[in-house]
């Protein structure tokens, strides 16, 4: 056998050793990222029943578990390696002709929960809590508390979302607790905000300890007195959605472009941020001390 021919064999030896190494090795690499998305699963089933049997004492049936899993790009270090799971699995859930969403850690034991198995109740009962406590007319509003599933790092392409998850059982009372359960602003969490639109003569004499009685250090409460037709389009355009509004988009931050509005009341976080009374007729500000 002369070199040339030695040196060609030698070559496509390495060659095909070299892919079968890498084929090999990323068919390995499957085989464990598949087996510890089935172990979390098992472990999330675990974590769920007994959260839920803790919480609301009864054992849901589990339709489908959810796992997720850290995405990388192409600048980082873990770009092109076997993907990390989230810590946290998604179970959907059924308890008598009621489906709900429970959130628990998959990567170990752990009693630690959150799930909106009670947000039709939270939602009724807070809609009696503020007719009840808001002294002026209410035309419409709108409520959000909790996170949602991407704040796990759940939600995206891999598994279905899902808002108002709260680790708080609702007694019926308690619903300043829920408001407050968290503070974070983050992209992925739905925050504690209250949007109320009425049609009054004024606003302005709303006290901040009158509010904050009504709503604790709630992240965002925002107070709309409008005309009856403006009222009528915002609530259209705006509090029709499911989940919470965005009117710093839809508005560019400037609330006269918001027609029919008369006067706006605006906190900020914890009550304290930017927290003001203003007349959009007038030009009027009181900042709230």
């Amino acid at each position: 056998m002369n070199v040339f021919r030695k040196f060609r064999l030698i070559f496509l030896i390495v060659f095909i050793s070299l892919i079968v190494y890498f084929l090999g090795k990323e068919a390995i690499e499957d085989i464990i990222f598949k087996t510890e998305c089935k172990q979390y699963k098992e472990m999330g089933r675990e974590n769920i029943k007994n959260y839920m049997l803790n919480k609301y004492d009864i054992v849901p049936e589990i339709k489908e578990m959810y796992t997720d899993y850290y995405r990388s790009d192409i600048f980082s270090s873990n770009y092109g390696k076997r993907p990390e799971l989230v810590e946290y699995v998604q179970g959907i859930c059924k308890y008598k002709d009621r489906e709900f969403c429970v959130i628990v850690r998959g990567d170990k034991e752990s009693t630690e929960g959150y799930d909106n198995y009670q947000m039709e109740e939270i939602m009724k009962g807070f809609d009696n809590y503020l007719k009840e406590s808001f002294k002026y007319p209410i035309y419409d509003y709108l409520v959000s508390f909790g996170r949602s599933a991407s704040h796990f790092g759940l939600g995206y392409s891999h598994t279905p979302d899902a808002y108002y998850l709260t680790s708080i059982k609702f007694t019926g009372d308690n619903f300043i607790e829920i408001l407050n359960e968290y503070k974070e602003g983050s992209y992925n969490s739905i925050g504690d905000n209250v949007e109320i639109i009425t049609t009054c003569d004024s606003i302005k004499n709303i006290s901040k300890d009158e509010l904050k009685k009504m709503f604790g250090s709630i992240e965002s409460l925002r107070i709309y007195n409008m005309t009856m037709e403006g009222a009528e389009n915002l609530s259209k355009t705006v509090l029709d959605k499911k989940y919470f509004s965005d009117y710093e988009y839809l508005t560019g931050g400037n609330y006269n472009y918001i027609d029919g509005l008369k006067e706006i009341i605006y906190f900020g976080t914890d009550m304290e941020e930017d927290a003001r009374y203003e007349n959009i007729e007038t030009g009027e500000e009181i900042y709230f001390k």
